[in-house]
């Protein structure tokens, strides 16, 4: 969104330029209705169009509830993400939207009679921002010739987008140089101001020495002081010049290396999405074959290849547990992962809880308690404002990490309180293993650390990502998530979220 704005079309005027490119949509397809569409977060704004009724040619802005460009913004997205680059945009066709299901109960196709679209999303710097698209009222195949024109109409629209895009950072970095360049001035004639007064002084002392027949060797003494000052001046000047020049090549270096970091981190995303697509397919099959073997699809097997098939299913769904880690905080550092917030009712997660635990507690030999969230009668329930899918992620983390580090016999217990003073909800899972130090305790969070890692089996080590995405997942849905432990006593994470 923040390239879109940059581009300083939104809510701006019409433009000679899109509306001749809306008019050629139009004609060279020989369709009642054209735009040109850019995709805010909760709208569609049309920088051009052709034949839309009132109001909407006036307002030029729809919701994105009957917006058929955002399935192309999105579509487009999805093939950015899975490709290094795009050299042609795919363009997205449908005859009779009343046969999509995507489309047939939207309003623009119920309400307004829209049957037929087709429209080719705008990619700027590998960010979809918006489509050039025709409608019309009768259902219609588009041609590929039609569809061409329709690539080419797109790339000219996202040239114009590209140009104003390029234009505001030209005029924003014009102002930054004038801006330096008149400080600079500034200190310059400030610098020449002193001198001046130091030269008329100097002048000064010697008409009183020309006219004083007395008091010579003082005079000379303030003249020679006044030379000094002056040799001061001038060096602090000339330090004062190279200090300036070199802030201004510092100030450069920074943005380069910032621009550098900016690509590398690009690449890093991308890396570790592509990694995981690739690691997933054959996981999968893995784990697919596994179970039709175990099933005795493909013959009879005995007893030991059962066993050992159950421990490739294991070992698999391990490795597929860490590659999801991975991938699961790529998308938190590039603030890529959606939350869905409702006003929502804790006990209703202790079921899920206690069935996805409820195994790896019994191989252990644990006992797990939960206090706080079934209420007396007239009692108000724990409710708490999260995305309920992202609560049950971070609770079982807290939970497999406590039932990992406790041993046969301990308790691992879930409580829940109200925080009234502050509006929040509690939410601390303890356990009676084996605690964490305090050196050890303020690097838990941390990314890619594993405490206590030669005390862990390797079937039971991660990649030390679960805490760090939890505290991230935290800090998304408006909480936090912290930690305190006693060596030997066992430790306490407390989840702090938003009260509903």
């Amino acid at each position: 969104m923040a390239l879109l704005r940059e581009t300083g079309l939104l809510d701006a005027p019409t433009e000679a330029a899109f509306d001749r490119l809306a008019a050629l949509a139009a004609k060279l397809l020989n369709a009642p209705l054209a735009t040109v569409t850019l995709i805010d977060a909760d709208r569609q704004f049309y920088t051009a169009c052709v034949g839309l009724p009132e109001p909407l040619s006036t307002t030029r802005e729809t919701p994105l509830d009957v917006s058929f460009c955002r399935l192309a913004v999105a579509d487009a997205a999805a093939d950015v993400a899975a490709r290094d680059t795009m050299q042609r945009a795919t363009p997205l066709a449908i005859p009779d939207t009343r046969l999509d299901v995507r489309t047939r109960d939207m309003a623009s196709v119920t309400h307004f009679g829209v049957l037929a679209y087709a429209g080719v999303a705008l990619v700027v710097e590998g960010q979809p921002v918006g489509t050039v698209c025709v409608m019309d009222v009768v259902p219609r195949a588009w041609t590929s010739a039609e569809l061409d024109v329709l690539v080419d109409l797109g790339g000219a629209a996202t040239t114009e987008v590209e140009l104003r895009v390029a234009n505001r950072r030209l005029q924003a970095t014009a102002s930054a140089a004038t801006a330096a360049r008149d400080a600079l001035a500034v200190a310059y004639g400030q610098l020449q101001a002193q001198q001046r007064e130091l030269e008329r002084a100097h002048m000064q002392l010697q008409e009183q020495q020309a006219s004083l027949a007395v008091g010579t060797d003082q005079l000379q003494r303030q003249h020679e002081a006044l030379e000094v000052q002056a040799g001061a001046l001038r060096e602090t000047t000339a330090r004062l010049e190279v200090e300036i020049g070199a802030a201004i090549g510092a100030r450069r270096d920074a943005d380069a290396a910032r621009a550098d970091a900016e690509h590398a981190n690009r690449a890093k995303r991308d890396f570790l999405a592509a990694m995981s697509h690739e690691l997933r397919t054959p996981l999968n099959a893995i784990q697919g074959y596994t179970s039709l073997l175990t099933l005795g699809i493909r013959g009879p097997v005995t007893d030991g290849q059962r066993q050992d098939l159950e421990r490739v299913q294991r070992a698999n769904r391990h490795l597929m547990g860490l590659v999801t880690d991975i991938l699961n905080f790529a998308q938190l550092e590039a603030a890529e992962v959606e939350y869905h917030l409702e006003d929502f009712e804790l006990a209703t997660v202790l079921g899920d809880v206690e069935s996805l635990v409820g195994p790896q507690l019994a191989a252990r030999s644990l006992r797990f308690t939960h206090k706080g969230f079934v209420r007396e009668e007239g009692e108000q329930s724990l409710r708490a404002r999260v995305d309920p899918e992202k609560l049950l992620q971070i609770l079982l983390n807290l939970l497999t990490n406590a039932i990992k580090f406790t041993d046969a016999g301990g308790l691992v217990t879930l409580r829940g309180d109200a925080d009234d003073a502050h509006a929040m909800v509690r939410l601390r899972v303890s356990d009676t293993g084996r605690g964490i130090s305090p050196t050890q305790l303020d690097r838990v969070f941390e990314p890619f650390v594993q405490v206590d890692r030669s005390r862990t089996p390797a079937s039971d080590q991660g990649v030390g990502l679960g805490l760090a995405i939890s505290r991230n997942l935290a800090r998304g849905m408006g909480g936090d998530l912290v930690a305190e432990s006693t060596p030997g006593a066992g430790s306490t994470f407390t989840l702090t979220l938003p009260r509903a």
